[in-house]
């Protein structure tokens, strides 16, 4: 019996399945190579920089492409009091429409915050940050990826404030509001990144990780693991 290599190990266990034994082991390895990239879950992690405490709430289009009703109680994945720790959350997704709305409320007044819809494919991992522009909340919807060194504080930076002035050695850096910077590398957690002329203190960070930091022109609002 002959069986052409072209069907996989998937239709090589179902074609000789009669002839020979076919290793479990050996199926489920070959299906997570070859799904393992995919999922209908989006890991969201939520970040509250703003003043005030806030209700998260993330919901998908439809096959259809249906929009959801944002502010529906059932789209509410979690709640951040001010300077809370980040909370991870994961969102159920459609393989076939990559839309996702995304809306911040006010804990206690119910007002809203902005509101965006966004692209992006389900196994892509996203971070959600809220942060205060005068009287309103906005978010910034950012791809979650790493790029941890050893022996080094690497950042990127999220400017919630225009001409947020930086420097890291003889490299000068102004951000803008919404603005994220590229990675930098940091030696030392205080001394090596000035924020308006001012040391930014980030020891709070650990060395050989990767973190997000909220700054507006005065000050860090928050510094997040990724």
């Amino acid at each position: 019996m002959q069986v052409t290599t072209s069907v996989g190990l998937l239709g090589l266990c179902v074609a000789v399945w009669l002839l020979t034994a076919c290793s479990s082991d050996e199926l489920d390895l070959q299906l997570a190579d070859d799904w393992g990239q995919f999922s209908d879950k989006t890991r969201v992690q939520l970040i509250n920089a703003s003043l005030t405490p806030l209700d998260f709430h993330l919901a998908p289009f439809s096959e259809t492409n249906d929009a959801p009703v944002i502010s529906a109680p059932k789209y509410h994945r979690g709640s951040l009091e001010v300077a809370q720790a980040p909370k991870d959350v994961e969102v159920k997704r459609s393989y076939t429409n990559h839309k996702l709305s995304i809306q911040v409320f006010d804990m206690l007044s119910k007002a809203p915050g902005e509101f965006q819809q966004i692209q992006s494919a389900p196994e892509k991992a996203l971070q959600v940050v809220a942060w205060q522009d005068d009287s309103k909340v906005r978010i910034s919807v950012l791809r979650r990826e790493s790029s941890s060194q050893n022996g080094l504080y690497r950042l990127r930076l999220l400017a919630v404030a225009n001409a947020v002035q930086l420097k890291l050695g003889n490299v000068q850096l102004t951000l803008h509001k919404g603005q994220l910077s590229d990675w930098l590398s940091l030696q030392q957690c205080h001394g090596d990144l000035l924020l308006n002329s001012k040391a930014l203190d980030l020891c709070q960070a650990t060395p050989g990780q990767s973190f997000l930091a909220v700054l507006d022109a005065e000050k860090l609002r928050s510094l997040t693991q990724i």
